[in-house]
């Protein structure tokens, strides 16, 4: 039981989330170098028929500026769940408080109107009691 208080807390906490930021982010960054680079391999293949020229400043800034592209829309998808304003979007399971046992259910729902409606349909007028 004290594991089980220990994981509860941990997973709420911001400790957490910023390690899931932090996975998140370096996940999907590797994925778009992937991309880029592949894409980048493709065009130089098809269109340009021989080897990259030379190393100038403006190719310098052309990377720079696609890495902090990158590196943005990274940070974007590993951030946005975590909005307070869209928290009712991104819902990854629920924790029912029921003294003295913690209840987790409804891990594969989308949003909280799906859980409501689904209580709703056992309970009747749950959501009038609510709203």
């Amino acid at each position: 039981k004290i594991l089980q208080k220990k994981m509860d807390d941990w997973l709420v906490s911001y400790e957490c989330m910023a390690l899931g930021v932090l996975a998140t982010t370096g996940t999907q960054l590797s994925l778009f170098a992937m991309t880029a680079l592949s894409l980048v391999r493709m065009h130089s293949v098809a269109f340009r028929r021989h080897a990259a020229g030379p190393v100038t400043r403006m190719s310098v800034l052309q990377m720079m500026a696609l890495f902090m592209l990158l590196f943005l829309c990274s940070l974007a998808i590993a951030t946005i769940p975590l909005l307070k304003a869209l928290e009712d979007l991104f819902v990854n399971g629920l924790l029912f408080k029921v003294n003295p046992r913690k209840i987790y259910i409804f891990n594969g729902f989308v949003d909280k109107s799906s859980v409501l409606s689904f209580i709703e349909q056992y309970y009747g007028r749950f959501l009038k009691l609510w709203n």
